[in-house]
């Protein structure tokens, strides 16, 4: 019997000590793709057989490549992508229910992302076949949406390995997690990071995605058994780009790329009410109008002309920022 897709599961647990495999804690909802990124080496030489390979190989590093991609993005489960990625050992502000989390991306020095273990398993619906990552952060985030849908996101992940194991048992579904929509999305374009969220774009954003490439990368592998041996970091490279209907506000930004003008940007998503204060998903970020933003007639959208608004990362030496992720939810730890 071969295993079916509605019979996968995705699974993953934090890593107190990075490398440090442990059991899985919770559930992830959605599609996770796990790729054994092994590499080999195969002697091919002249050996007096007409045959290409004379020897079957050998194994010179390991590695695992992984994709996760949920049907939705909630309020609950970014946490796990921000902290992977943007930056780690995040903990909730607030006394009350409402927790405040705030992912600063550190432009000065080590982001310190924290690891998780990933549990991988396919079912035939009687034996289940689970491979496990130990050491998984992220390399590449992205979160999209357009009108009458909810929000999307995607991660790009590494790990040290993969193995065979038995997966954790007696996780629950999570029932209660709550997606973000992006007709309750507003986006801001300001002049300064002092006064971001001061200039809205009311009603006109059709649709937008944010790429991140978080500057993470696998180290060397170290000598004893071809594993990487840690995590690297280097520098955050974003775009953010939407399709605006275009009218005089947006027809005024065309002048900040004809001119390079930094433009600060606010893109905010709210939810429910948890206490005193409504879930939240909030991007800030500084960049740039990139060389395509902005630049003529770029379609239309039930008669109405749109333009495409392209914005990549520029770092601000005012603010000494250049993006940082707030969510409010009712988490207070990520278990």
């Amino acid at each position: 019997m071969p295993t079916i897709i509605p019979f996968r599961l995705a699974q993953r647990g934090k890593e107190t000590v990075r490398g440090t495999a442990v059991v899985a804690t919770a559930r992830w909802i959605g599609d996770l793709k796990l790729i054994e990124a092994d590499k080999y080496f195969r002697p091919q030489a002249p050996y007096g057989v007409l045959t290409d390979n004379y020897s079957p190989g050998f194994q010179v590093a390991k590695a695992a490549a992984l994709t996760f991609t949920p049907p939705a993005l909630t309020f609950e489960d970014v946490l796990d992508l921000l902290i992977m990625g943007l930056k780690g050992g995040v903990t909730p502000t607030g006394g009350g229910a409402d927790k405040t989390w705030t992912f600063t991306h550190l432009t000065t020095a080590d982001p310190v992302p924290t690891t998780f273990t990933i549990e991988g398993v396919r079912s035939d619906g009687s034996s289940d076949f689970e491979r496990e990552v130990e050491y998984v952060f992220a390399t590449e985030l992205g979160f999209s949406g357009a009108i009458d849908e909810e929000l999307k996101c995607r991660a790009s992940m590494v790990g040290r390995q993969t193995a065979d194991s038995t997966k954790t048992g007696a996780l629950t579904i999570p029932t209660t997690w709550e997606p973000a929509l992006f007709n309750k999305t507003r986006l801001y374009i300001d002049s300064t990071w002092a006064g971001l969220g001061g200039t809205e774009i009311i009603g006109q954003m059709i649709d937008f995605d944010l790429s991140i490439k978080t500057g993470l990368t696998a180290g060397p592998p170290r000598g004893s058994d071809g594993l990487f041996s840690a995590y690297r970091f280097g520098p955050i490279s974003f775009d953010f780009t939407a399709t605006l209907e275009f009218n005089t506000t947006i027809n005024a930004e065309r002048a900040y790329r004809t001119t390079p003008t930094r433009r600060f940007v606010r893109l905010e998503t709210v939810g429910s009410l948890v206490s005193a204060l409504n879930k939240k998903i909030q991007f800030n970020f500084s960049g740039v109008h990139w060389d395509d933003s902005l630049t003529g007639d770029d379609g239309d959208r039930e008669g109405q002309d749109t333009a495409k608004l392209h914005i990549h990362s520029v770092y601000d030496p005012v603010g000494a920022k250049d993006i940082e992720a707030v969510v409010i939810n009712s988490l207070a730890a990520i278990q």
